[in-house]
């Protein structure tokens, strides 16, 4: 496990403080990465995106940005962070404006570089066990 974990670090994620959050438990942690990797936001995500639904599209990758932190997965928290705050106005709006062509091309580029990481994610830890 110890060169999965390093080469998570040379993604840019420190994986030593998920595993500090986990009573430094390297396998329950490992666990809480693939249940993570397993989980369907990633395509709840898409498919929110691809029916224009950004409201619930900010509640899945806001949640998905802090279940990222919490493993300590810096990159995708990034990325994460940064789809959130360009969601975040449609959130906070509701249904009252449509969103313009400028903040749709805006998302979509936010969206693009989470899937990159998460491929990146889902290959480093797809890559054992």
């Amino acid at each position: 496990m110890k060169s999965e974990l390093r080469r998570l670090e040379e993604w840019g994620a420190r994986p030593a403080y998920g595993i500090a959050r986990v009573p430094g438990d390297e396998m329950f942690y490992w666990q809480l990465l693939l249940e993570f990797k397993d989980s369907r936001d990633i395509d709840i995500l898409h498919i929110l995106m691809s029916q224009n639904d950004y409201q619930n599209a900010f509640l899945v990758a806001h949640s998905m940005k802090g279940a990222s932190l919490s493993l300590s997965l810096f990159p995708l928290t990034e990325v994460l962070a940064q789809l959130v705050e360009q969601l975040r106005p449609c959130y906070e709006r509701g249904r009252t404006r449509p969103v313009t062509e400028d903040e749709k091309t805006q998302i979509e580029e936010k969206m693009d570089l989470v899937e990159k990481e998460w491929d990146r994610f889902e290959r480093l830890v797809g890559m054992n066990m």
